[in-house]
């Protein structure tokens, strides 16, 4: 046999259906107006009233207090409804004002503080009008969702302006490797790294926010930017882009001298030459062997350069060396040389295997500049000779 208040929850909760489904908008009506005045508690509670009065009072006030919870919780999925419909009109709004508002030339940190309290503010009075008083709800998980929702579009923007400052920059001072490579590399990632977090900053200041959650956001900046950093690094540092690289660098200083007043005059030794250019492309080499963060110095280009130059190429000055006192650091796993914050992309192991690949891939280039040299050579001396002999045949017809 049901209770009174089994029979009375059919009855009630098929009146709030049918009010609530005949609303043509749901989302976009007022739960407010449903409520007010207690229209609704007074009819449940006159309704229950009539068919408990039998019973002990204490008994009836326990009663109609969780049938009206019940209620409640019906209405609660309609509160809900609606305060994501609020929600989703704010963010458009949000992202529609904002991108007007830097339309009209306004910088971005303006804008964000003028479109986000805007919104912040309509969204506020619109939780008024869906306030139900006898629920206790409140709107806090739905603002806190559109605060994080502002500020993820701020993040993708400054995460966009970290990018396209620094991936490009970077990448070409990479390839140009020149000895100050990793001191300009840093001066472009902190300075646009720290401009991007101040600017940051200074927009999340339109929210009241604690300064451990915008700290958070900071971090998660620097991080994109050293994990940006490290991607373009280790993209450079592949070892076909490596080996490209060292065979255009050495086929660019023979290129060079060959179209030199020394190579036409033959002043310069070719084995010079020939040292210049793996010199060069032994830096690249050296260069992108580690990601340097700080300006702790390393010996990375020393111990490439004896370890490799000069078995290749011997330095006049170390031959007197006995062979068994030269140890091979290459022999071993990691850079003992580089700071603590550096990165490895290549280790020594990896260094030697591309520098003997590249000795290889070199050896035709080295000798058709050689042969061209000498071919050059004995062409001018052939010149010179047919020169002379001319002009001694002109003589000799003027005697005649």
């Amino acid at each position: 046999m049901q209770t009174p208040l089994e029979r009375l929850k059919k009855f009630i909760f098929e009146d709030i259906e049918k009010i609530w489904d005949a609303v043509p908008e749901p989302e976009t009506t007022t739960l407010y107006e449903f409520f007010k005045d207690s229209n609704i508690n007074r009819e449940i509670q006159y309704l229950y009233d009539i068919e408990v009065g039998h019973f002990d009072e204490e008994v009836r006030n326990a009663k109609r207090q969780q049938l009206l919870s019940n209620v409640l919780m019906v209405v609660h999925d309609a509160y809900d409804t609606m305060l994501m419909h609020l929600y989703s009109n704010t963010v458009k709004s949000f992202k529609t004002s904002l991108q007007q508002s830097l339309n009209e030339g306004r910088e971005y940190v303006a804008s964000i503080h003028l479109c986000s309290q805007s919104c912040l503010r309509e969204f506020d009075e619109g939780c008024e009008d869906a306030a139900i008083q006898q629920s206790g709800w409140n709107a806090n998980k739905f603002r806190k969702r559109l605060i994080c929702n502002m500020l993820s579009e701020m993040m993708a923007k400054y995460k966009k302006q970290i990018t396209h400052a620094i991936a490009n920059t970077v990448e070409s001072l990479l390839e140009s490797s020149e000895r100050n490579t990793w001191a300009s590399v840093r001066d472009v990632f902190e300075c646009n790294t720290e401009k991007a977090i101040s600017e940051f900053s200074d927009a999340a200041a339109s929210f009241d926010l604690r300064s451990s959650e915008i700290n958070t956001k900071i971090q998660h900046l620097r991080e994109y930017a050293r994990n940006l950093l490290q991607m373009k690094a280790r993209e450079e540092a592949d070892a076909g882009r490596v080996l490209k690289r060292m065979m255009d660098m050495s086929k660019q200083v023979f290129d060079n001298y060959e179209n030199s007043m020394s190579w036409y005059k033959s002043e310069t030794n070719l084995d010079e030459i020939e040292r210049k250019a793996l010199s060069k492309s032994l830096r690249i080499l050296s260069i992108l062997a580690a990601i340097r963060y700080d300006e702790m110095p390393d010996q990375i280009e020393n111990v490439l350069y004896s370890s490799l130059m000069d078995r290749i190429v011997p330095d006049p000055s170390l031959q007197n060396t006995p062979m068994e006192a030269v140890l091979d650091p290459l022999a071993l796993d990691t850079w003992e040389e580089v700071s603590q914050n550096s990165t490895t992309l290549l280790k020594p192991e990896d260094c030697e295997s591309l520098w003997m690949t590249f000795i290889e891939e070199i050896k035709p280039m080295v000798t058709d500049v050689k042969s061209r040299q000498v071919y050059f050579t004995l062409v001018s001396h052939l010149h010179v000779h047919l020169v002379i002999w001319l002009s001694s045949q002109s003589l000799f017809e003027c005697f005649l």
